[in-house]
This record gives C-alpha cells, structure tokens and sequence, in this order.
C-alpha cells in the first residue's frame, strides 16, 4: 500500500536550515543533496516499516521511527495511509526528549 509523505513544520525548518549551510559552501552540492532526500522520501512513500525505531520511540505514546539522510536523523511515525516526517536531526545531537516530540495532527 503506498503511504502518503507529509513533513511537519518543524521538519521542514529543520531540513531547510542543513539544506543552506550545504549551499552557502556548494549550491551544486545542496541540489544533489536534496535530490537524494527526496529519493528518501520517495522510498518511504512505499516502504516505511523498513525504518527502524529511533532511540526516541521510548519517550513517546507512539511509534517513532527513523532513517538516515548521511550523518543526518530523519525522524517520523506512521499513521494509516501516511509517514509523517517528524524531525530532521544531526547524528551527533542527542535523542530527543519526550515533550519535544509533537503527535502529528
């Protein structure tokens, strides 16, 4: 069944942030960078539960998953027919703690 890909607001700044420091040092290399996210994207449109938990799925009342972009996290829930995108985080950060994470709506 294919799944449905939102990006929460939060993701979407978070994304958008690594996206310019990439292109401040190399604009072609931030392009070929959000290409591949969006082959990521597009993987998990089919595949989600290939994803597995992300350290934070302790600290939550629902599934959290996760996925890697590089060294970058790539947060996110499976609800019905959609992933949702939850966060987008650095592999050096640590995990998240519970009330960080928002329930998608």
């Amino acid at each position: 069944m294919p799944y449905r890909v939102d990006i929460a607001p939060t993701a979407e700044w978070e994304i958008e942030q690594v996206f310019r420091h990439i292109h401040a040092d190399s604009p072609n290399n931030a392009e070929r960078w959000r290409r591949e996210l969006a082959d990521i994207f597009d993987h998990l449109h089919l595949f989600p539960e290939g994803c597995g938990l992300a350290p934070e799925n302790n600290r939550v009342d629902f599934e959290v998953r996760q996925t890697f972009h590089g060294v970058y996290r790539i947060l996110l829930t499976i609800e019905d027919d959609r992933v949702v995108i939850l966060h987008f985080r650095h592999g050096a950060q640590r995990p998240l703690m519970g009330h960080q994470i928002a329930r998608p709506e």
